[in-house]
């Protein structure tokens, strides 16, 4: 198998929260799952957790609000949901990756990117511009 897929996994159940108290926020069901889970993105040998959240900007509900709040609210959602879990279940990291259908995302998202613009150009000796550029190019199509 490639190296990706080794480390990189998708629609990943979460362990049972036997024994542990949340917040009433946080999301304890036993169908629980991480829609990506990655190993060395923050360290090494360590899983990171990412769930993806797409939200349309131009709803209704959200006229009043500007895209940098509805990009936050979305964000501490979701960290409200899985962060606790995560972190003392799992035992590895959580990062909530908030997308607009408009084309916009959170700033998780932009730490995210750039962290592996930074482990691709270790690992292939490329610079670091023309990385991002790649990473952001398809980034776009792909999300």
């Amino acid at each position: 198998k490639q190296w990706y897929q080794r480390r990189v996994r998708g629609e990943q159940l979460l362990l049972p929260c036997d024994g542990h108290t949340f917040p009433v926020s946080a999301n304890t069901r036993d169908d629980a799952r991480m829609d990506i889970v990655c190993q060395g993105l923050w360290r090494d040998m360590e899983a990171s957790y990412l769930d993806v959240r797409v939200f349309h900007p131009n709803a209704p509900s959200y006229q009043k609000t500007s895209i940098a709040q509805l990009h936050k609210t979305h964000q501490n959602q979701k960290k409200m949901a899985y962060l606790r879990r995560v972190l003392n279940v799992e035992q590895g990291s959580f990062t909530p990756l908030v997308f607009a259908t408009s084309g916009g995302f959170a700033p998780e998202v932009k730490r995210v990117l750039e962290r592996l613009g930074a482990k691709i150009c270790v690992k292939h000796q490329e610079g670091m511009a023309e990385t991002m550029t790649f990473i952001r190019q398809n980034s776009d199509s792909a999300f």
